[in-house]
């Protein structure tokens, strides 16, 4: 009988270590107060046959501290612009005029026509306003947060096996070989063998109950294992990560103002495996379909 030859590998070692492990980070305060500073151009234009106030600029989710604006009416009718603030007339100006304000605890502003309307006629303007604002606090217990493996942007990664988290062998040329005395007296020789684990985890946290992204921290993640193996040099070191869980919780930092404390637990599944590269040999005939084989097929399940 003829020899057939395959190229394997010989597993010498393989072991599965349930690890967990926890790292402390700083993220950024959801819950404080932040003055924002902003300016706005807005074109509008006004239908004659509006018989409302039409709102040209509203605060939403905001706290607005002190607003400077400006209306330039633009033209494209004759009729005069009524401007009101947070609902109420403050003013008015004519065709290339321009009306200039500061006001506090703005919500609205809102512009309506004054005078005989002609059917099909359109007023045309400006507002250019700069807001000094409180971005709305957010109540940090009425949060959703969870944490998860991703790439370096933060984009998730859904399963263990999308290479969320890498492992791998360093300093291979320097396994320390340790010898241990078994239980029926006999010398067992091991290697020790050092494993770096390395990937990003993603902080999201969210209103509760709604997608809303409040914040999103990505983190890079490293860190070191030693395994006692049969792992003679020549033998490859193969791992991987077979589970791995996220947990997280967030309370203030003490001594750093805005900030929150992380407290991330990890927990996970190592897969380690010693393979030594070789070559079988296997006493087999190689085999080939009968002449009928095609004329069968078609009774064949699969």
């Amino acid at each position: 009988m003829p020899n057939q030859c395959i190229v394997s590998s010989i597993v010498y070692d393989w072991v599965t270590i349930n690890e967990s492990l926890k790292k402390v980070k700083l993220i950024p305060d959801i819950a404080k107060k932040c003055v924002i500073d902003d300016c706005i151009c807005i074109n509008f234009q006004l239908n004659c046959l509006n018989s409302e106030p039409s709102v040209i600029w509203q605060a939403i989710g905001m706290t607005v501290n002190t607003a400077s604006f400006s209306v330039t009416h633009c033209g494209g009718c004759d009729r005069d612009l009524a401007i009101l603030v947070n609902g109420e007339i403050v003013s008015t100006v004519s065709s290339g005029s321009t009306y200039r304000a500061t006001v506090s605890n703005l919500e609205t502003i809102s512009i309506e026509g004054e005078g005989i309307c002609v059917e099909g006629e359109e007023c045309y303007g400006e507002l250019e306003i700069n807001v000094q604002y409180v971005a709305a606090e957010i109540d940090r217990h009425d949060v959703d947060i969870q944490c998860y493996l991703s790439n370096e942007t933060g984009d998730p990664f859904h399963t263990v096996q999308s290479c969320g988290l890498h492992c791998k062998e360093v300093n291979s040329d320097r396994r320390l070989r340790k010898q241990f005395k078994s239980s029926d007296g006999t010398m067992v020789e091991l290697y020790n063998v050092n494993l770096l684990m390395e990937g990003y985890i993603t902080i999201k946290i969210s209103k509760k109950g709604t997608d809303e992204c409040l914040l999103i921290c990505t983190f890079p993640i490293t860190f070191h294992k030693s395994v006692l193996l049969c792992a003679p040099p020549e033998n490859e070191i193969k791992c991987k990560i077979t589970h791995f869980q996220c947990n997280v919780k967030v309370s203030e930092a003490e001594n750093r103002k805005g900030c929150l404390e992380a407290i991330i637990e990890l927990d996970f599944c190592l897969d380690v495996k010693s393979l030594y590269p070789s070559v079988i040999r296997v006493d087999a005939d190689v085999c080939e379909p009968r002449d009928n084989f095609n004329k069968e097929r078609s009774l064949c399940l699969y």
